[in-house]
Parts: structure tokens; sequence; C-alpha cells
């Protein structure tokens, strides 16, 4: 297996040193390398920037920069490229400053043998590529540590929603996940790693067992005020539920479960069911009211809460002759406006409970052979 190419390049203005360290590199390297040379600090970060480069070989007295700029500019646009500087100053105030600002290593000109610049040069690639290793590693684990916090947040709200979810898993739909309103939905302790046959049975046969096909077709299934009968700690509760089971898709879009959002509506659908058996109580009364009306001798008649005439029985028609297709309000124009008045008032203030349940009254009604008669009115309030 042929061992890698090392790519150096050499940022020296001067042709003597360039040349001088392209022998050493040339006599002394035991691995395979390229070395490209330029003159400048500009050219060397053009360079940098289009080819791929493993060490730079830095010299600290460039035209275009001078002593340790050359080396903050090169190491702050290429943080990851090991740079390893050349000066011809012997200084160790230099070099550790040098150091500080980024380079892997410091050489003096003359006094580095080919020994020195290898040794230099794979420590750099070495020390540039464990710093990378460390950079990747704590880039990991940062990501690591966003996922576990959202992960944890995520559960939280998993197990805060205020409707039921479970999710389901695998052939026989074993539970994986249910939060404490789901279990205290179905009346559990805990289904975990149980088959949904065998954790909730009573679910069976009420719309659950469409739930093998969202697996394998992907089309959501759905339940509304669904019956039920749950085992809740050793009793029998009949319940209602809402449920909404949605397919579970990993990253490339393949089914891997389901996710079910189940709410109990009981209380919903027993308010429903209250005010509909109301309504058909309410419409029975008024039948028999009706059907007790047509059938007895006396006229009967009812008034709304605002005084108006709501119902006039047969009796009534038979009495006076007027029409059915007549409206309500002319019905009465005959009667003495007094009378009337009195009654409407009266039937509104016993409707309102602030006079005796019932109350008599006496009205001028016109017959149909054109005689006025004085009648007896009862006035009942509701």
């Amino acid at each position: 297996m042929t061992a890698p190419i090392t790519h150096i390049l050499l940022v020296e203005d001067n042709p003597g040193d360039a040349r001088l360290i392209r022998e050493v590199l040339a006599e002394g390297t035991p691995f395979g390398h390229e070395l490209t040379h330029v003159d400048r600090l500009k050219l060397g970060l053009e360079r940098l920037a289009a080819h791929a480069v493993d060490v730079v070989l830095l010299d600290l007295s460039l035209p275009d920069a001078r002593g340790l700029e050359g080396l903050r500019r090169a190491h702050a646009s290429f943080p990851l490229i090991p740079i390893v500087v050349l000066t011809g100053v012997n200084d160790e105030a230099l070099a550790l400053e040098a150091l500080q600002a980024g380079a892997q290593d410091y050489l003096v000109k003359g006094e580095a043998d080919s020994r020195l610049i290898v040794k230099a040069i794979r420590y750099a690639i070495e020390r540039g590529r464990a710093e990378e290793a460390t950079r990747k590693l704590d880039r990991a684990q940062t990501a690591h540590d966003t996922v576990s916090a959202e992960r944890a947040r995520l559960n939280a709200l998993f197990k805060q929603a205020p409707a039921g979810i479970c999710v389901l898993t695998g052939s026989e739909l074993t539970f994986e996940l249910a939060n404490s309103h789901f279990l205290q939905i179905v009346g559990k302790l805990d289904v975990t790693g149980k088959p949904l046959r065998d954790a909730v049975p009573e679910l069976t046969g009420l719309g659950f067992e469409a739930l093998p096909a969202v697996m394998t077709t992907g089309q959501p299934c759905s339940g509304k005020g669904v019956p039920c009968v749950l085992d809740r700690e050793g009793r029998q509760a009949q319940v209602y539920l809402d449920f909404v089971c949605e397919p579970l898709r990993d990253s490339d879009g393949v089914i891997e479960g389901i996710m079910a959002v189940v709410s109990d509506v009981t209380e919903q659908v027993l308010a429903r069911q209250r005010v509909e058996e109301a309504r058909r109580q309410a419409e029975l009364s008024e039948q028999r009211f009706q059907l007790l009306a047509e059938v007895i001798p006396q006229i009967v008649y009812a008034i709304s809460a605002d005084g108006l005439e709501a119902y006039l029985s047969p009796r009534w028609y038979e009495y006076n002759g007027h029409s059915t297709d007549m409206p309500l309000a002319q019905k009465w124009d005959r009667s003495r406006p007094r009378d009337l008045q009195g009654h409407r008032a009266a039937a509104r203030w016993a409707d309102l409970g602030r006079e005796p349940a019932r109350r008599r009254h006496d009205i001028l009604l016109h017959a149909a052979d054109a005689r006025a008669r004085v009648t007896h009115s009862s006035a009942p309030g509701q």
C-alpha cells in the first residue's frame, strides 16, 4: 500500500533559504512529500484556500507580513492547518509567543538540520491531527449533550401531554412508550414491552384492529366517541374514546411504528346524551299536551313567556269559527282588550313565579253565532 503524500507549503521570501530547505527535505525526508514554495503571505493564503496542505513552513520576515503578524493572519484564516515558523533569530520569548499565537513548532534557520525539520513537520502534523480529533470529540460531545437535552425535553412534554399518547412497534404492536395520561385512561399501571392485545384486550374490536393496516399502508386511522368498557382497578367502566393513530417513519421514510393519541371524552358524550334525552322528553311532553288538548271539550291555549299566544286547540276554532290560517294575534281581536292585557300580564307573572301557580281570569269572547260570552280562564305557571 502506497503511503500518502505529505503536502508542504513553504512561505519564504529568501531564495537561498528556500533552496536550502528544499534540499534538506529532499535528502532527509523518509516519507513522500510535495513542496510548494511562495514568497509572499498573500500568495500562501491563496494557496491554502485553493489546495489541500498538510503543514505550513512560515517565515516570520516576509515583505507583506512582519514578525508574528503573518502567523496570526494565517492561523486565523486556517486554524486547522499546522504551522511551523521559521526565523533567523534564536529568541525564546519570541518562540513562546509564536506557540501561543498558534504555531505548532519554532525553528531557527541555520540551526535546523534535516532531522529537526523532519521531526518538526511530523510532530506538527500529528499534533494538528490530535487537536482536530479533540475538537471533533468536543463537537460530538456537545451534539450528544444537545440531543440528550432535547430528548429529555421531549420526554417531559410526552409525559405531561394532556392527551394519552403511546408508541407501538413491531408486527405484534408492542408498546414501546406510553405516557401517564394513557395509562390513566386505560386503567393500567404499565404496558411497556407488552403487545396491545395482551396489555389492553378491551380495545379489541373497537376500531383498533385497523392498526396493522397503518403499519403496512401508512394510512392513519381514527375514531370519535367510540364506546368501550375498560377494566379500571377491578371495576368495569363504560367510557367513550377519541383516538388518532399515525404511522411513525424513520429518516428514510420507512414505517417503524405507530403513534396513537387517545382522549377520554366520556363526560362530553354523556353531556350530549343528556341534552338529547331532555330534548326528546320535551318533544314527548309537547306531543302529549297537544294530544290531550285536542280531545278534551274545553278550549286550551298556550301563551309564551313574552305574553304572546303560541297555541290554540281545535275547540277554539269550533267556538268562534276562526280560520286556522289566521295569525294568532288577530284571533284575540274580538276579546276585550282590558281582559286580554290583564290575562297576558298574569300569565307572564305566573311564569316568572311571582304569582300563584294557577290564577283565574274572565275574558269576553265572541262565538261563531256573533254572541259575546264571558269565559273563565285558568292560567297555570310553567
